[in-house]
């Protein structure tokens, strides 16, 4: 498992070092994971029928607890079989959120 140590290079940085790269694409191309290119504040279908919007507390809560709401069309457990649930301090995934939402 990827560590989870501060790099010190904010959200960028625990992108790389946390692995997010290997699922989560930034230029929109398709994944084992939804691209993060345009994915904060967006609309997404999860695999319940809602739809919700990609804000900040969505996109907190799906690092912190990654099979929390899964979006259709992906698999629950792919994510939490690298991340685990917790596995990412509040303030590192705030810091992923925020990176996040600089891929437009």
């Amino acid at each position: 498992c990827p560590g989870i140590a501060a790099t010190g290079k904010g959200g960028q940085g625990l992108y790389a070092s946390l692995g997010c790269q290997g699922c989560h694409s930034l230029d929109g191309s398709k994944s084992t994971g939804p691209t993060f290119k345009g994915l904060a504040g967006s609309k997404v279908q999860l695999t319940n029928g809602k739809t919700v919007t990609a804000d900040d507390k969505y996109l907190l809560d799906s690092i912190i607890d990654p099979d929390l709401d899964i979006v259709k069309g992906y698999q629950p457990g792919v994510m939490t079989s690298v991340i685990k649930k917790g596995q990412v301090p509040k303030d590192q995934a705030q810091q992923l959120v925020d990176f996040i939402k600089q891929q437009k």
